[in-house]
């Protein structure tokens, strides 16, 4: 199974969104250990997975030193992978 280490993630609490961003090329059990980590630690939030660039676009929004990105990210995001 792949470490915690190979994805980093944001918790978005006000809409109980996770923003997961896959560090790792090799893509072996990532899926199997993201789903497992999600369910048992925030079942009761959405998950998003997302590229680098979003990942990285979302969490400056988030932290307010982005607010041109916020018409960018209204969007759905799918895995780049």
């Amino acid at each position: 199974m792949a470490s915690p280490t190979s994805w980093e993630f944001y918790k978005e609490v006000e809409t109980k969104t996770l923003w997961v961003n896959i560090c790792t090329q090799n893509l072996e059990g990532v899926a199997i250990s993201i789903n497992k980590w999600w369910k048992t630690r925030y079942p009761a939030y959405k998950i998003r997975i997302v590229s680098k660039k979003e990942f990285e676009l979302f969490f400056l929004y988030a932290l307010g030193q982005a607010p041109i990105f916020k018409n960018i990210l209204a969007g759905a995001f799918s895995c780049s992978g």
